[in-house]
């Protein structure tokens, strides 16, 4: 699904809706504003987006506990324990790889998604300055 979405963004960042309409990429944008909410998190002010981050890290960590524990598997970057000190660093990976050009298109297409582009951006910033304190 999210091949599918970025896919979306690239072929519908930018155009205008009744171009949309004619070419039946109505579905792409509903599928990136779907995504764009899904994502939402990143957009928030820094004390909720950092919150929300961590919750999340705590999850993915927990299930990599049980995927070693349980049977055995060396669990993957973002799900290894030992690695929780480089959430900052992952999380810039992730706004960078999937929610930029999500968010950057949405606003191409309309600019009143420009609060959730600034919030992405300030976010990374967040993140990028907390990683370099480490």
């Amino acid at each position: 699904a999210l091949l599918q979405t970025q896919r979306s963004v690239q072929e519908v960042g930018g155009r205008q809706e009744d171009e949309l309409e004619r070419d039946g990429k109505q579905e792409h944008a509903a599928s990136m504003m779907i995504t764009g909410c899904d994502l939402s998190a990143i957009t928030k002010p820094w004390e909720v987006q950092r919150m929300v981050a961590e919750k999340i890290a705590s999850e993915f960590f927990n299930q990599g506990d049980i995927e070693r524990d349980k049977f055995g598997h060396t669990p993957g970057y973002m799900y290894d324990r030992s690695k929780q000190d480089e959430l900052p660093k992952m999380q810039v990976g992730f706004i960078d790889n999937i929610c930029m050009e999500l968010y950057e298109s949405l606003e191409k297409a309309n600019p009143l998604f420009r609060p959730l582009l600034d919030g992405c951006l300030s976010n990374r910033r967040n993140w990028s300055n907390l990683g370099e304190r480490r």
